[in-house]
């Protein structure tokens, strides 16, 4: 086994204790592109599948075309997210 694979391994089993999570993905970007930040939250999905036991997704609020500070005020992201955490 290759010392990358040791370490990703290592940290897994950190995570393992963490079992039966919901899990919520609020990613942002300055792309206001939703498929474009797609791979972003397969990786995230990946970690996820593969070191969180029995982890359910319950939801995923893409926070696009926010660039600078204080560009999400101007948006409805933080009434989703307070929404999303408010019905878990």
């Amino acid at each position: 086994m290759s010392e990358s694979t040791v370490a990703r391994m290592g940290i897994c089993m950190k995570y393992t204790q963490m079992s039966h999570k919901e899990v919520y993905y609020l990613v942002t970007s300055w792309d206001d592109q939703k498929a474009h930040i797609e791979k972003v939250i397969d990786a995230i999905r990946g970690f996820t599948l593969d070191c969180l036991p029995d982890a359910h997704e319950k939801g995923i609020l893409y926070g696009v075309g926010v660039n600078d500070k204080g560009d999400v005020e101007h948006t409805d992201y933080l009434k989703q997210a307070y929404e999303m955490g408010r019905n878990c």
